[in-house]
Order: C-alpha cells, then structure tokens, then sequence
C-alpha cells in the first residue's frame, strides 16, 4: 500500500492505493480525534479570555460566572447549573468528575466544596459555573492550524461519543457557506438535521454560520493552534455552544 499526500483537496485527505484500486481517506481528522487527549485545559484567566473570544465573534455561549478560589459565586438566574473545575491538569473534565450537572442554586458552593476537595491534587485554581441548557444536538466544531496545509476546520457529530462515532468533515480555511454546507451533507448528522424519526428539523445555514465563524477565529487570533468545540447543543433555530477548548 502506498500513500501519497494531496495539497490541493479541500478535503484534506490522502491518497491510499492497493490492490482493490484507489480511495480517498480523511486521515487528518482521525489523527485530530486520537490526540484530543493531549488537549490542555485553562486556567481561570484563559478560560475567560477564550469565552469572550468567542462570544465576541457571535457564537453563543450559555450566561456563565467564573469563581476564583476563595470567592464565592454571585449566581445569575438560572433554573439549574452546570459546575466545571478549572485547572491545567485537568483534560478531559467529565471522565475525571470535575463536571457537575443540574445543580440547584441552594447547593452551587456546597458542590464546589466537594468538587474542591476531591479533585485537590490537580490544583483547582476555580470554577465555571454555567448555566444549564436543555438537551439538543450534538456536534462538535474545532480548527486546527496545521504547517502544511494551513488552517483547516472539522465539523461532526459530537458530545462524549466523538471519538466512537469518527464521522466527520473537514475543509481548509477561509470557506464559503456552500463549503460549509457540503461538510455537514457529508456526515449522519445532515439525517438528523432533516428531522430524523418525526424530530423538528434544524436549520442548517445555522450551523454553516456557527463552522465560518471558527475559521475567522482562527483567522483573527494566530496565537491559537487549535480549537475544539464540544459539544455544540443544536435547536432548531438556535444553539449553545456548551464547552469551549483553545490550545496556544
């Protein structure tokens, strides 16, 4: 078998040939979802500074505080909240319970207490606490700046099962809203989109939207090497994106 590397296809594939013929394969991307575990987590202050990266691009972002250690949360209304641990050495947040979901506001810093002392030994420098949306959607949508081929974009369907699933698209960037389009066409989700199994459709052009921004984000901040939303929770006509990685 023999590969060979294409600059040209906005598909970021290689070629592979062997005795069944030639096929194109997407190898980029299952390279990009086996080292999602190498992914570092901010601090408080990154974390701030990425959340408002990307609410100032347009993309929507659930209310949120960040609660330094020794501070104690001011709690914007909410009917329920999500805490999240904040430290360098915590990547994946919900394999290694530094999530916690559908809290109520009387138990918020009785949770953080917990949460604190459980995980002390990685060095919780705070938490974000946010609020809870109602389930939607899955995907996940990241960019990756690569030396070769430049700023290239990935979009799939997403939440914990990403690195199951291994259904994604991938394009360099900048892109059209039709390239855009076509990357969801390419996967299960374009099934899902069009109201599978009697669900309300969700709108597409949405999400084409949500996947220009990332590449301008990229775009505009060439101190980012890598971006990974997941999950991105889709409604109909709306969106939250629900957790936010930036690599530097």
């Amino acid at each position: 078998m023999q590969s060979q590397q294409t600059g040209t296809s906005q598909r970021c594939c290689i070629m592979l040939t062997d005795i069944n013929g030639t096929h194109w394969v997407p190898l980029w991307p299952l390279q990009w979802l086996s080292y999602t575990c190498l992914l570092l987590q901010s601090d408080t202050m990154d974390e701030k500074r990425n959340l408002d990266i990307f609410a100032g691009a347009g993309i929507r972002i659930p209310r949120y505080e960040i609660v330094k250690i020794g501070e104690r949360p001011k709690l914007f209304p909410a009917e329920r909240y999500v805490i999240k641990a904040l430290s360098k050495n915590i990547v994946h947040k919900t394999d290694m319970g530094a999530v916690r979901k559908d809290v109520e506001k009387e138990s918020v810093e009785v949770e953080m207490r917990r949460m604190r002392n459980r995980l002390e030994k990685y060095g919780i420098e705070g938490f974000l606490i946010q609020e809870q949306v109602q389930r939607g959607v899955e995907v996940i949508i990241g960019a990756k700046r690569d030396a070769q081929m430049g700023d290239v974009v990935l979009f799939g369907l997403g939440g914990v099962y990403v690195e199951l699933y291994r259904d994604v698209s991938v394009r360099l960037c900048p892109l059209s809203t039709a390239d855009a389009l076509e990357m969801i066409d390419e996967t299960k989700a374009a099934r899902i989109f069009a109201g599978f199994r009697g669900a309300e459709p969700i709108d597409k052009g949405m999400v084409a939207g949500i996947i220009k921004k990332v590449c301008s984000i990229m775009h505009n901040n060439p101190d980012i090497k890598e971006i990974d939303l997941n999950p991105v929770v889709l409604y109909p006509t709306s969106y939250y994106t629900v957790d936010v990685r930036v690599i530097r």
